[in-house]
């Protein structure tokens, strides 16, 4: 706390006030895992910084989903840090790189080549903001482009996932996505 006797003799050139670094509550998330895992369903995380993938595997995540997947060696250090994090039983968990951008489009082929991710999720939310349409995720254009890669994805051997509604589910599972989050 600050008095106002030493607020006021705060000057311009004091340090602005650190911002609190957001906690990841893992304990919270690891009983909501346990609760989806108990219903017989395989609890999904996504995680958004790599040092949190052991946290999540070892709460009982059976899967992890990893944003912002731009190239191959991003695709590696996932897969590395998942085989790090469970050595003995890495095999059984679900790998799900997220491809959200054009720039990640562009590497897709040397992506897809990296063994050991599970699903190639391509994110149309991101990947139209990237493509300078933001918040037009279903746009013809960027639906064109997720159709893509989702040919690319599968002409490589790979399991393709996006995110989809009510009303395009079918036009999307017909298309070859596996992976369908509404």
């Amino acid at each position: 706390a600050v008095s106002k006797s030493s607020a006021s003799r705060a000057t311009s050139s004091s340090p602005p006030p650190q911002q609190p670094q957001k906690v990841e509550k893992v304990e919270v998330t690891g009983s909501s895992i346990k609760r989806v895992a108990d219903e017989g369903a395989l609890p999904l995380q996504v995680i958004t910084r790599e040092e949190l993938i052991t946290r999540y595997l070892d709460a009982g995540a059976g899967g992890l989903m990893v944003p912002h997947i731009e190239h191959a060696e991003a695709a590696r250090e996932l897969v590395r840090a998942v085989r790090y994090a469970k050595p003995l039983d890495w095999a059984s968990k679900l790998v799900i790189a997220m491809i959200e951008s054009e720039t990640a489009l562009g590497n897709l082929d040397e992506i897809l080549m990296v063994d050991g991710i599970d699903v190639f999720f391509v994110g149309p939310g991101d990947l139209s903001n990237s493509m300078g349409m933001p918040g037009q995720m279903f746009h013809p254009v960027v639906r064109d482009r997720v159709f893509d890669a989702c040919r690319q994805i599968q002409a490589a051997g790979g399991i393709a996932g996006t995110l989809v509604n009510r009303g395009n589910v079918g036009e999307y599972k017909a298309a070859g996505f596996r992976l369908l989050y509404e």
